[in-house]
C-alpha cells in the first residue's frame, strides 16, 4: 500500500480526532477523541515520520531527526495549556493552526 496513503489517512483521522475533541459537551467523548488523538500519533511517528525522513537530504536528516522530540513537545503543550487553561478552547488552538498549515503546503 505505501506510506504515503497511510500517512494521509493517519493525519486525517488525527486532524479530524483533534478537532471533535474540541466540539465535545461531555468527558466520555473529550476522553474517547483524545484515546483516538493518541493512535494516530502514533501512527504518526510510525509512518509519517519515516516517510519524511526519507524525503530530506541525507545532510539535513540529523536536524530532522532531533527536532521533534518529547521535550520541545512539552514545552509548547505547557506553554499552550497556560494561555487557555480550558480544555476545550486548548484543543481548538492545536486544531486550528495545522489545519491551515496542512491547506496552505496542499499547493
Amino acid at each position: 500500500m505505501g506510506r504515503k496513503p497511510i500517512s494521509i489517512f493517519v493525519l486525517s483521522f488525527g486532524i479530524l480526532a483533534l478537532a471533535l475533541s474540541g466540539l465535545t459537551l461531555e468527558w466520555w467523548q473529550f476522553f474517547l477523541t483524545r484515546f483516538c488523538v493518541g493512535v494516530s500519533v502514533g501512527g504518526t511517528f510510525v509512518v509519517v515520520f519515516i516517510y519524511c525522513i526519507e524525503l530530506v537530504l541525507p545532510e539535513h536528516r540529523l536536524l530532522l531527526t532531533i527536532y521533534p522530540n518529547w521535550g520541545t513537545a512539552r514545552i509548547v503543550l505547557n506553554t499552550v495549556c497556560y494561555f487557555f487553561p480550558n480544555w476545550r478552547h486548548a484543543s481548538c488552538d492545536f486544531y486550528f493552526p495545522r489545519k491551515s498549515f496542512v491547506v496552505i503546503n496542499q499547493e
